[in-house]
């Protein structure tokens, strides 16, 4: 039933998987990812305190899965109970620190909130576990952000030709670097390579 249902939520037919879903959980109530996916339905539909109950019942059956406290944190970030969303960034780093996912999810999340030192440090312990570019974006992007455009620069040109096609997190992080005349030319002169 749960894959049946995980198949309806990638044929983005949330409604259909939902009831497979709660038939799975009234079959089995210790279906850790039953819940989990329920309070993806649940994200997917907007409805984010059921949501938030869904993936904590997720995730007091099953405490191991970094996937869950994503879930967890991205669903708190939807209620603005930052807090609550840092603590369980955390733990997803803790659970995953060789997902670079995991790490980028957090540094994205405090930058967006204007916390370039604190992503910044996010990013510093997640070298000590992981290694992307998509980090390596994040970080160009803090840099940028709290005025450090030229280790920003430098940052870009280890990470463009490495990995051209996530380029476009420096761009949702951090928009206005769209009207760096420089940062933008380097981006181009890459994409013709």
């Amino acid at each position: 039933m749960v894959n049946i249902a995980q198949c309806n939520i990638e044929l983005n037919r949330i409604g259909v998987a939902k009831q497979w879903l709660l038939k799975s959980i009234r079959r089995d109530s210790y279906n850790d990812e039953a819940y989990y996916l329920l309070g993806e339905c649940y994200a997917k539909d907007g409805i984010w305190y059921n949501a938030i109950n869904a993936y904590h019942k997720a995730i007091d059956i099953e405490t191991r899965r970094e996937e869950y406290y994503l879930g967890l944190a991205k669903a708190y970030v939807a209620v603005e109970d930052y807090n609550k969303a840092t603590i369980n960034f955390q733990k997803a780093t803790e659970t995953g620190p060789e997902e670079t996912l995991y790490w980028r999810e957090y540094a994205s999340f405090l930058v967006k909130l204007g916390l370039y030192d604190e992503a910044l440090q996010v990013l510093d312990e997640a070298d000590e576990h992981t290694y992307g570019t998509d980090l390596v974006y994040c970080r160009a992007a803090a840099l940028y952000l709290s005025k450090d455009k030229e280790e920003c620069m430098f940052l870009l040109e280890d990470a463009l030709p490495e990995d051209y096609a996530s380029h476009t997190i420096i761009f949702d992080l951090a928009p206005e670097i769209r009207l760096d005349k420089e940062i933008w030319a380097m981006v181009k002169y890459y994409k013709e390579e």
